[in-house]
């Protein structure tokens, strides 16, 4: 919990123990920032840049590399009881005990899902929510007949060399509309960018140019991030106070003393002019 209120996410932990002369885990990388505190023994951690630019900050965790393909490492250290070692996400890591003795370090992970990308998806995910609430275009059913025009496979240039084979059904030009698609599906086809271009850009207008759909869209984050904070049995019953045989004990206000744990314990937001 300490964790958690202090790097204001949700956070794992995780023990592992090693037997002397063995390695945990083949060399991989994680989709989570780690702190490493080493309780007993040691173990020995070589640590490799991120593989490629889209790994930097990775947000999914790679798979297994071989021992075998790895390069120089950025860093060779022996990890002793009370070191730590931090970990960013994307940075490829392989550990190994010594023949003399056993290691057993326990990790604390954070910032899973918890990017400004994930921001703005919630902000997004808020906003086209209400243009779907204001603006009946965005409410009508796609057209029958949309998936037999509109996908990569109808798209020549998303296709690459395997377009040729899919001619006779498919499409291209500037979204993919060729010249062997009828004209109904070249028009439907148009149609439908269209559409959803204009739901989009009446989104992305009001989040770049308004704080409180910013605003908004943080609140939302910051629930979910609460939301799993909580044990689960916590949040089965996070709507009321349940004691004495599952009955609900009034709270006199009078008398009453709430002593709040941490500062993020809870979080007043504003949603639809409640709060």
């Amino acid at each position: 919990f300490l964790f958690d209120e202090a790097m204001q996410c949700s956070s794992g932990i995780n023990s592992y123990w090693t037997p002397p002369k063995s390695q945990g885990f083949a060399p991989h990388y994680d989709d989570v920032d780690v702190f490493m505190l080493q309780l007993e023994g040691s173990k020995r951690w070589r640590v490799y840049p991120p593989p490629g630019p889209t790994d930097v900050l990775c947000r999914t965790s790679s798979p297994d590399y071989k021992p075998a393909d790895m390069g120089k490492p950025l860093l060779d250290v022996w990890l002793r009881a009370g070191e730590v070692l931090y970990l960013p996400r994307g940075f490829i890591h392989q550990g190994i005990t010594s023949a003399e003795e056993h290691s057993l370090h326990v990790t604390l992970s954070a910032f899973q899902t918890h990017t400004y990308a994930d921001l703005a998806k919630r902000m997004m995910e808020y906003k086209l929510e209400l243009v779907a609430k204001s603006d009946v275009a965005a409410r009508r059913a796609l057209p029958v007949g949309w998936l037999d025009c509109v996908g990569s496979s109808f798209n020549r240039t998303a296709m690459g060399p395997y377009a040729a084979r899919l001619r006779d059904a498919n499409s291209e030009g500037s979204d993919g509309d060729g010249d062997e698609a009828p004209a109904h599906a070249k028009a439907l086809r148009r149609q439908i960018f269209a559409q959803v271009r204009a739901v989009v850009a009446k989104a992305a207008a009001d989040v770049a140019a308004k704080d409180g759909i910013v605003d908004k869209g943080a609140d939302l984050f910051a629930t979910d991030v609460l939301a799993r904070r909580q044990p689960p049995a916590e949040a089965a019953a996070s709507d009321d106070a349940v004691h004495d045989a599952g009955e609900v004990e009034a709270l006199d206000p009078a008398t009453a003393e709430l002593r709040l744990l941490a500062r993020n314990a809870c979080r007043i937001v504003v949603m639809a002019d409640e709060v």
